[in-house]
Protein backbone atom coordinates (compact mmCIF):
# COMPACT_ATOMS: atom_id res chain seq x y z
CA UNK A 1 0.00 0.00 0.00
CA UNK A 2 1.49 3.34 -1.09
CA UNK A 3 0.60 6.42 0.93
CA UNK A 4 1.47 10.00 -0.11
CA UNK A 5 2.10 12.89 2.25
CA UNK A 6 2.55 16.51 1.18
CA UNK A 7 5.38 18.14 3.13
CA UNK A 8 5.78 21.71 1.86
CA UNK A 9 6.89 21.28 -1.75
CA UNK A 10 7.99 17.72 -1.10
CA UNK A 11 5.76 14.72 -1.74
CA UNK A 12 6.65 11.64 0.29
CA UNK A 13 5.75 8.15 -0.94
CA UNK A 14 5.66 5.47 1.72
CA UNK A 15 5.19 1.76 1.17
CA UNK A 16 3.41 0.25 4.15
CA UNK A 17 3.11 -3.49 4.77
CA UNK A 18 1.28 -4.75 7.84
CA UNK A 19 1.30 -1.21 9.26
CA UNK A 20 5.09 -1.03 8.98
CA UNK A 21 6.95 1.35 6.64
CA UNK A 22 9.31 -0.70 4.46
CA UNK A 23 10.16 1.93 1.83
CA UNK A 24 10.14 5.72 1.89
CA UNK A 25 11.06 8.19 -0.84
CA UNK A 26 10.60 11.94 -1.32
CA UNK A 27 9.84 13.53 -4.68
CA UNK A 28 10.32 17.21 -5.41
CA UNK A 29 9.49 19.40 -8.40
CA UNK A 30 12.19 22.01 -8.28
CA UNK A 31 14.90 24.07 -9.89
CA UNK A 32 18.15 22.17 -9.42
CA UNK A 33 21.67 23.55 -9.78
CA UNK A 34 24.80 21.42 -9.93
CA UNK A 35 28.15 23.01 -9.20
CA UNK A 36 31.70 21.72 -9.23
CA UNK A 37 35.10 23.29 -8.64
CA UNK A 38 37.26 23.35 -11.75
CA UNK A 39 40.42 21.26 -11.34
CA UNK A 40 39.56 20.01 -7.86
CA UNK A 41 40.27 16.33 -8.53
CA UNK A 42 43.75 17.14 -9.81
CA UNK A 43 44.44 19.40 -6.84
CA UNK A 44 43.30 16.67 -4.43
CA UNK A 45 45.82 14.26 -5.95
CA UNK A 46 48.63 16.82 -5.88
CA UNK A 47 48.01 18.41 -2.49
CA UNK A 48 45.26 17.06 -0.26
CA UNK A 49 45.67 19.76 2.40
CA UNK A 50 45.25 22.56 -0.16
CA UNK A 51 42.21 20.76 -1.53
CA UNK A 52 40.56 20.69 1.91
CA UNK A 53 41.47 24.34 2.48
CA UNK A 54 39.67 25.14 -0.77
CA UNK A 55 36.55 23.37 0.51
CA UNK A 56 36.67 25.52 3.66
CA UNK A 57 36.80 28.64 1.48
CA UNK A 58 33.88 27.27 -0.53
CA UNK A 59 31.82 26.70 2.62
CA UNK A 60 32.45 30.21 3.96
CA UNK A 61 31.77 31.78 0.56
CA UNK A 62 28.87 29.77 -0.85
CA UNK A 63 26.76 29.00 2.21
CA UNK A 64 25.66 32.63 2.83
CA UNK A 65 24.97 33.12 -0.91
CA UNK A 66 22.86 29.96 -1.11
CA UNK A 67 20.88 30.97 1.97
CA UNK A 68 20.37 34.53 0.67
CA UNK A 69 18.77 33.08 -2.48
CA UNK A 70 16.52 30.61 -0.62
CA UNK A 71 18.54 27.61 -1.78
CA UNK A 72 18.99 24.28 -0.04
CA UNK A 73 22.16 22.22 -0.47
CA UNK A 74 21.19 18.54 -0.63
CA UNK A 75 24.77 17.35 -0.23
CA UNK A 76 27.46 18.22 2.30
CA UNK A 77 28.72 21.75 1.60
CA UNK A 78 32.23 20.34 2.25
CA UNK A 79 32.22 18.60 -1.13
CA UNK A 80 33.45 19.91 -4.45
CA UNK A 81 30.23 18.75 -6.19
CA UNK A 82 27.03 20.32 -4.89
CA UNK A 83 23.35 19.79 -5.66
CA UNK A 84 21.33 22.87 -4.70
CA UNK A 85 17.56 23.25 -5.06
CA UNK A 86 15.43 26.38 -5.33
CA UNK A 87 11.68 26.98 -5.33
CA UNK A 88 11.97 29.00 -8.54
CA UNK A 89 14.39 29.36 -11.44
CA UNK A 90 14.99 33.07 -10.86
CA UNK A 91 16.52 32.37 -7.44
CA UNK A 92 18.69 29.63 -8.94
CA UNK A 93 20.07 31.82 -11.73
CA UNK A 94 20.61 34.81 -9.42
CA UNK A 95 22.44 32.52 -6.97
CA UNK A 96 24.71 31.19 -9.74
CA UNK A 97 25.53 34.75 -10.83
CA UNK A 98 26.20 35.78 -7.22
CA UNK A 99 28.57 32.82 -6.79
CA UNK A 100 30.39 33.79 -9.98
CA UNK A 101 30.73 37.41 -8.85
CA UNK A 102 31.95 36.36 -5.38
CA UNK A 103 34.75 34.10 -6.63
CA UNK A 104 35.78 35.68 -9.95
CA UNK A 105 38.88 37.27 -8.38
CA UNK A 106 39.93 33.95 -6.84
CA UNK A 107 41.73 32.01 -9.58
CA UNK A 108 41.83 28.87 -7.43
CA UNK A 109 38.07 28.77 -6.90
CA UNK A 110 36.28 28.73 -10.25
CA UNK A 111 33.07 26.89 -10.93
CA UNK A 112 31.14 25.00 -13.54
CA UNK A 113 27.40 25.43 -12.97
CA UNK A 114 24.37 23.86 -14.65
CA UNK A 115 20.70 24.61 -13.92
CA UNK A 116 17.54 22.74 -14.92
CA UNK A 117 13.90 22.41 -13.79
CA UNK A 118 12.42 19.00 -13.09
CA UNK A 119 11.77 16.20 -10.61
CA UNK A 120 14.33 14.92 -8.15
CA UNK A 121 14.03 12.07 -5.67
CA UNK A 122 15.56 11.67 -2.23
CA UNK A 123 15.87 8.53 -0.15
CA UNK A 124 17.78 8.80 3.09
CA UNK A 125 21.01 10.59 2.09
CA UNK A 126 20.82 9.73 -1.62
CA UNK A 127 19.59 12.16 -4.28
CA UNK A 128 18.77 10.93 -7.78
CA UNK A 129 16.57 11.38 -10.84
CA UNK A 130 16.96 11.87 -14.57
CA UNK A 131 16.49 15.62 -14.31
CA UNK A 132 19.61 15.72 -12.14
CA UNK A 133 21.40 14.03 -15.05
CA UNK A 134 20.20 16.82 -17.33
CA UNK A 135 21.44 19.47 -14.89
CA UNK A 136 24.73 17.56 -14.85
CA UNK A 137 24.78 17.77 -18.65
CA UNK A 138 24.34 21.55 -18.40
CA UNK A 139 27.14 21.70 -15.84
CA UNK A 140 29.41 19.62 -18.07
CA UNK A 141 28.96 22.02 -21.00
CA UNK A 142 29.59 24.99 -18.69
CA UNK A 143 33.27 24.11 -18.75
CA UNK A 144 33.15 26.20 -21.91
CA UNK A 145 30.94 28.99 -20.63
CA UNK A 146 30.67 29.29 -16.84
CA UNK A 147 26.89 28.91 -16.28
CA UNK A 148 24.63 26.92 -18.61
CA UNK A 149 20.86 26.64 -18.21
CA UNK A 150 18.30 24.41 -19.92
CA UNK A 151 15.53 25.77 -22.13
CA UNK A 152 13.06 25.23 -19.26
CA UNK A 153 15.06 27.67 -17.12
CA UNK A 154 15.54 30.04 -20.04
CA UNK A 155 11.77 30.33 -20.57
CA UNK A 156 11.34 31.57 -17.01
CA UNK A 157 14.11 34.21 -17.04
CA UNK A 158 14.18 35.36 -20.68
CA UNK A 159 12.24 38.58 -19.92
CA UNK A 160 14.92 39.67 -17.45
CA UNK A 161 16.95 42.15 -19.50
CA UNK A 162 19.82 42.06 -16.99
CA UNK A 163 20.56 38.41 -17.76
CA UNK A 164 22.10 37.92 -21.19
CA UNK A 165 22.08 34.46 -22.71
CA UNK A 166 23.35 32.75 -25.84
CA UNK A 167 21.78 29.57 -27.22
CA UNK A 168 24.18 26.72 -27.84
CA UNK A 169 23.87 24.94 -31.16
CA UNK A 170 23.15 21.56 -29.67
CA UNK A 171 20.07 19.61 -28.61
CA UNK A 172 19.57 16.30 -26.91
CA UNK A 173 16.60 14.18 -25.97
CA UNK A 174 15.37 12.12 -23.09
CA UNK A 175 12.51 9.68 -22.95
CA UNK A 176 9.78 10.10 -20.36
CA UNK A 177 6.57 8.08 -20.46
CA UNK A 178 7.26 7.29 -24.10
CA UNK A 179 7.71 10.93 -25.14
CA UNK A 180 10.92 12.57 -26.36
CA UNK A 181 11.71 16.00 -24.97
CA UNK A 182 14.23 18.31 -26.61
CA UNK A 183 16.62 20.03 -24.24
CA UNK A 184 18.27 23.20 -25.56
CA UNK A 185 21.18 24.62 -23.53
CA UNK A 186 21.70 28.36 -23.10
CA UNK A 187 24.91 29.92 -21.84
CA UNK A 188 24.67 32.96 -19.58
CA UNK A 189 27.10 35.64 -20.82
CA UNK A 190 26.25 38.60 -18.57
CA UNK A 191 28.31 39.53 -15.48
CA UNK A 192 31.52 39.22 -17.52
CA UNK A 193 30.95 35.51 -18.09
CA UNK A 194 32.74 34.24 -21.20
CA UNK A 195 30.97 33.40 -24.41
CA UNK A 196 31.09 29.65 -25.05
CA UNK A 197 33.63 28.05 -27.32
CA UNK A 198 32.60 25.54 -29.98
CA UNK A 199 31.25 22.36 -28.42
CA UNK A 200 33.65 19.48 -29.13
CA UNK A 201 32.32 16.22 -30.59
CA UNK A 202 32.98 14.31 -27.37
CA UNK A 203 30.66 16.67 -25.49
CA UNK A 204 27.95 16.14 -28.09
CA UNK A 205 28.32 12.39 -27.60
CA UNK A 206 28.07 12.83 -23.83
CA UNK A 207 24.77 14.67 -24.18
CA UNK A 208 23.22 12.31 -26.71
CA UNK A 209 23.99 9.17 -24.71
CA UNK A 210 20.85 9.41 -22.55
Amino acid sequence: DFKKYLLGNWIMDKMVVNNETVFEIEKYNTTVMLTSINGYSGLFIQDTLKAFELLKIQKNTLLPIIEDHNGISLLNIMDDNLIITFDNAEDGVECALAIHDAVKENKKLTYQMGIHIGEIFKKDDEVFGHDINIAEGMRYISLFGGIVISNKVYETIKENKEIETMPLDIRYFRSQVGLDQAIRPYCIISNELPEPANIPEEIQWYLHRW
